[in-house]
Parts: structure tokens; sequence; C-alpha cells
């Protein structure tokens, strides 16, 4: 996604007027944030901590007279520039909800946030990745070596879906399956990909390879990857 790196906005002339009682205005930061939880489904702490956030992030705007409000380039520059910590607060928040702390993937609240939109969108492409004879490693290795193999699964499909410019829209979904929100007449590269790089990997007695399909839908994507997982036991 292209990322504007234009300064922020001054205050004046925005909605907001600087003269706004600085507590009216925390205070209409934080009704926002807790309405945006409550429509993105957090939690209780999640939802505290969000409004705690922005409310800060809100008191900065108020204090420099600058908006970062619509522009997440100038609203990391501001936070950056004027308070750093808020900036790691922020920050750490967001990657607490939208991404996986294993595999660096979007999260499985991220997906449930991005998945309805992409759905409804004819020209993009819901694919999901599962890794074949994943069951064993937990078993006779150990979370540990499954957690590197997680890894490994995850870094061949970043970087086959960041070949086609979007790296940013693969997601964990749970254990081993992943979703790539992709443009249509790029899904079939990307799965080719993924999968090649992947290949068959031994870790001690066990091969794990990778499988992807696409869908227009998650359910249809999943159907899809079921048969084929069917087929290629009926196969070995």
């Amino acid at each position: 996604m292209e990322q504007d790196h234009s300064q922020p906005e001054p205050l004046e002339g925005r909605d907001r007027m600087p003269d706004t009682p600085r507590t009216e205005l925390l205070a209409g930061a934080m009704g926002e944030a807790h309405t945006q939880a409550q429509q993105e489904r957090l939690g209780p702490e999640e939802t505290k901590r969000l409004m705690e956030v922005e409310g800060a992030l809100e008191g900065l705007r108020h204090d420099t007279g600058m908006d970062y409000r619509g522009d997440l380039a100038a609203r990391r520059e501001l936070a950056h520039r004027v308070a750093p910590q808020e900036a790691l607060e922020k920050r750490a928040l967001l990657r607490e909800v939208e991404v996986d702390d294993l595999t660096g993937t979007g999260s499985r609240k991220a997906l449930d946030r991005a998945l309805p939109r992409a759905e409804l969108r004819p020209d993009t492409a819901v694919i999901v990745f599962d890794a074949n004879n994943f069951g064993p490693i937990n078993k006779t290795l150990g979370h540990a070596e499954g957690d590197k193999v997680l890894k490994e699964l995850a870094t061949a499909i970043l970087v086959a879906a960041d070949s086609y410019g979007v790296g940013e829209r693969v997601f964990r979904r749970g254990g081993d399956e992943f979703v790539v929100l992709a443009p249509k007449d790029r899904a079939a590269e990307i799965i080719a990909k993924a999968e090649a790089d992947f290949s068959e990997r031994r870790y001690g007695d066990t091969v794990v390879s990778l499988t992807g399909t696409s869908g227009d839908t998650f359910k249809v994507a999943d159907a899809i990857l079921q048969d084929a997982k069917a087929q290629r036991k009926e196969k070995h």
C-alpha cells in the first residue's frame, strides 16, 4: 500500500479548533475509540488501552496544533517527534492486536476485520494455505520445533505475497493455517511461489510441505483446500 509522506495539516480550518477545551477533545477521542473497539469486538482490556492511547494522541494534537487523523504517516511522525513514549505505546497496542506474535503475520483478529470487506471485492481472492503433516511435529519433536516450522511456513508465504505487493495482507488464522488477501489475477502465482519456496522439508522423520488454494470467499477456498489435502492423503 502506498504511503503518504506529506506533513500533517495544521489544525486551523479543521472541524476541531485549537480553542476547544482539551478535556472535551480527549473525551471525544476516547468515545470514538470506544465505538471503534465495539465495532471491532475488542475485549475489555484492549478497549481500555485503545481509549487511553487515542486520548493521549488527541492531547498531542491539541498541544501541537497538528492533525494526524486519517494520515498514518503524519500520525507516526507526530508521535515520533513530540512524544516517543506515546508512539511506543501506540505501536505496542497495534502490534498486540494486529500482529501474530510468533510469525509476524497479521493476527486472527486482524483477519476477522479485513476478510468481510475483501470478500465483497470482485478483484480480490482469498488464498488459504495449510501445512501437510504438521501435526506429528509437535507430538514427536516438541512445540519449540513446531514453532520453528510455523515461522518457516510464514516466511515462505510472506516472501511470495510480498513479491506481488501484498506482504501486509498475510494473516495467520490459527495453527498452521494462513490466509492471504490478494489480487485475483495474482493468486495462482502467489500460491505457486510459496509452495515452491517451502518445497518439502524434513524435520526428524516427518516431511512437511505447503498447500494453497484460492476462492472468492474463505469458505470456498477452504473447501477446495480440504479436498486437495484429502486427495493428497489418498495418493500417499
